[in-house]
């Protein structure tokens, strides 16, 4: 694609582009008829030559047509900003408003403005616009809705200072979210900025700005106590603002790192402990192959010994990328909209700095007896031995440090995230068909992969492999995953299923491999839940709900690290359901009690309360610290659990089998690990066939890539030679919505 400069002649195919896009892009939005005002079949010609030649015009033109179009007149309004219906979120509109906005600022503009249609406002806040106000507009006898916005150009300078160790100063143009986000500071934005999942709260103190997606999220006192989105938030004129510690609690970076007991030493092929291969060290170095599994929402990093085999040390931290939201489409759509190459930056950036961490080697007596609750179950002693009972282990110089050198690097992960990874166009992945750039195993070096992000510590020859994928959405951390639980050997039926954002699933049996994807979304990693948190310290995992001798009902909820409640996580919002469930709160359909209906099921006191769990039930939501479960919150949870209940039927009926008849069900990922699989059949999510069968494996990817490091992946590729893979589109089988609208009701048996 390039863009150049209008001529006369292009304006027939500008009509014809501009009709076909608001008759198609905007009808989600729009009426018929106030589409046909906004753009009738019959245009004058002369009138948009004219202004399209008076105003700064630029075409997107790719294989010898026009793709997108905008003009800008010289006072700084954007006229027009469209794109062909069939090159939607590829980046097209990015470059031209990025292109006009460059030309304003040289010509001395510093405000551009924009009446945004309601299908445009999101492009037009993700680059930075502010909503002035909405307006209606008569075009032909019809009234259609817009919005002003403007953007400034670089008129304010940037200020960022940390005053306390949660209160800082901002100003500038951009919002607090991506302010903070800049400087290291990451809150939760699961819908990627967009203001509607109100999960960044901050708390501006002094004058500020309310917007209406505070006004949607925040009581009037919330509001007067200076409750604010930090999406939605200007500091134009400077701000001081406070992170709530629920908030810090919500998307607190997992950087502890777990070291291994070392097991026996075999006979490898790598240098032995205590050898070093460079003249001259006074201390032992010993080779370290790194594994790198990129999830949409978390990455982990395990380190093993290229002599033994052995785990050394494994860490995880939050996937930087989730500003941009928190599932994958969110990603697609913001690396339509520009931001490609710096999320690809910014994962470089964080791999290398795992990298770096599991490398340290430190084994000292703080960090060997020290374990948090949210890093357990990151990688599993099912997945073939691979990983020993956490230790102190390694040998260690007299500081209580091993030397380690970085040998080989393998990195597996859903098919859109390596996308974003490699560079990759990811629009392919966003519309039917669904089509990956490559789904091949790639081997090359840290120099190829990192390009100028390459760190100082990763030397540029070192070898690196990226595992192959399935399909668009079941991508290499499934292929790891299955690895790691042995599908390549085996003879018995036996399925995989991965509880995270995507739902990737697979099951083995008679030779065939079904795989397949379900859209859960994030609401088991707390996204889109009102109190929902990842698996953090402050995370209830567990709740329990009793009456007591007065038949008022209580709850006990067990809370990771033994604070206080800041919020719910995944396991936690399945046991408060399934309690629930059990206690009669809601029906059949989800539908809760009357009397919770406003303001919810609350469940705990939370940051600001006085108690950790108590009498549950009474009173509202409202109040200042309580947690609660709202109606919106289980229709979440019902969308959730009936996708992945769905896309399980859908693959047993594929297989011509009854969920009783798997002889082996494997639960992968952190969150699977810590689940409680009663309460999970009891809500639905899993067969009741599943019973007694199910195996929690941990974090298999990891597991899959540290066998592969060690085998040198040659028996990965039996598991494609051996077994037929039919990839389903689970939205594309007949009986999907009739299985998903079942799957989502709370009944006894399914």
């Amino acid at each position: 694609m390039e863009l150049r400069q209008y001529r006369p002649e292009d304006v027939h195919e500008i009509i014809t582009l501009f009709y076909d896009t608001v008759h198609t892009v905007n009808a989600a939005d729009y009426t018929s008829e106030q589409r046909d005002a906004w753009a009738p079949k019959e245009q004058d010609a002369a009138a948009w030559n004219r202004k399209l030649s008076e105003h700064d015009t630029l075409l997107a033109w790719e294989r010898g047509r026009i793709v997108g179009f905008g003009d800008m007149d010289e006072t700084g309004y954007l006229d027009h900003l469209y794109v062909h219906r069939d090159c939607q979120r590829q980046g097209i509109a990015a470059a031209i408003s990025e292109a006009l906005e460059e030309r304003a600022a040289r010509k001395g503009l510093r405000i551009i403005v924009v009446h945004a249609s309601i299908t445009a406002r999101p492009f037009f806040e993700a680059r930075g616009y502010r909503m002035v106000r909405e307006q209606s507009v008569k075009r032909r006898g019809q009234t259609l809705t817009n919005y002003v916005m403007e953007k400034r150009l670089g008129d304010t300078k940037e200020e960022f200072r940390q005053i306390a160790e949660d209160r800082f100063y901002i100003r500038g143009e951009e919002t607090v979210l991506s302010i903070l986000s800049e400087h290291g500071i990451r809150i939760p934005a699961a819908c990627g900025g967009r203001g509607s999942c109100g999960k960044c709260r901050v708390i501006a103190e002094g004058e500020a700005a309310v917007s209406g997606q505070d006004r949607a999220v925040f009581r009037e006192d919330e509001l007067a106590a200076g409750d604010r989105l930090a999406c939605r938030l200007m500091p134009r004129e400077g701000l001081v603002i406070r992170i709530p510690q629920v908030s810090r609690c919500a998307e607190e970076a997992y950087t502890s790192v777990d070291s291994f007991l070392p097991g026996e030493e075999g006979d490898g092929h790598g240098p032995k402990s205590g050898e070093s291969p460079v003249p001259g060290m006074s201390h032992p170095l010993r080779g370290v192959s790194a594994a790198v599994d990129i999830g949409t929402t978390t990455l982990a990093f395990a380190g093993a010994a290229d002599d033994t085999g052995e785990v050394l040390a494994s860490m995880s931290a939050m996937n930087p990328q989730r500003k941009y939201g928190a599932d994958v489409m969110s990603r697609i759509t913001a690396a339509a909209q520009g931001a490609a190459e710096q999320m690809k930056k910014e994962i470089l950036r964080a791999v290398g700095d795992g990298i770096r961490e599991i490398c340290k080697g430190e084994t000292s007596e703080r960090d060997a007896g020290e374990r948090s609750e949210r890093c357990e179950g990151e990688i599993s002693k099912q997945c073939e031995g691979e990983v020993r009972k956490q230790g102190t282990g390694g040998n260690t110089s007299d500081e209580g440090r091993e030397e380690r050198v970085l040998t080989r690097i393998a990195i597996a992960g859903n098919t859109v995230m390596l996308h974003l990874l490699r560079g990759y166009e990811v629009s392919g992945l966003g519309r039917t068909p669904f089509r990956a750039v490559t789904l091949e195993e790639e081997h090359l070096t840290a120099a190829e992969l990192f390009g100028e992000e390459r760190p100082d510590w990763i030397p540029e020859d070192t070898p690196v492999s990226l595992l192959p994928g399935i399909g668009a959405f079941v991508g290499a951390d499934i292929t790891a995953g299955l690895y790691c639980c042995d599908f390549f050997t085996r003879e018995d039926r036996a399925f995989l299923l991965d509880l995270g954002t995507n739902g990737e699933m697979a099951l083995l049996a008679d030779g065939v491999l079904y795989t397949a994807s379900a859209a859960a979304g994030p609401a088991f990693e707390g996204g889109n839940i009102s109190c929902g948190i990842g698996s953090v310290p402050g995370a209830v995992s567990d709740v329990s709900l009793s009456k007591d001798a007065q038949g008022r009902l209580t709850s006990r909820v067990s809370v990771i690290g033994g604070k206080r409640p800041a919020g719910l996580c995944g396991t936690g919002l399945i046991a408060l359901v399934s309690e629930m469930k059990r206690m009669g709160l809601m029906d059949g359909t989800g539908l809760l009690k009357e009397q919770y209906w406003k303001d919810g099921f609350v469940f705990a006191e939370g940051v600001a309360g006085e108690e950790e769990g108590g009498r549950a039930g009474e009173g509202t939501g409202s109040r200042a610290g309580a947690l609660s479960l709202t109606q919106k919150d289980i229709r979440e949870f019902q969308l959730a659990k009936g996708a992945i209940r769905a896309g399980i039927s859908i693959l047993l009926a594929k297989a011509g089998l009854e969920a009783e008849e798997m002889d082996q069900v494997y639960l992968a990922g952190g969150f699977g690990f810590f689940l409680d699989t009663g309460k999970a059949i009891d809500v639905g999510l899993l067969p009741p066939g599943w019973r007694g069968k199910i195996a929690a494996v941990g974090n298999s990817c990891i597991g899959g890539l540290i066998r592969y490091l060690n085998e040198g992946g040659e028996t990965l590729k039996r598991l494609f030679d051996r077994s037929r893979i039919v990839e389903l589109n689970l939205a594309g089988q007949p009986d999907f919505y009739e299985q998903y609208m079942r799957a989502m009701a709370f009944e006894e048996e399914m």
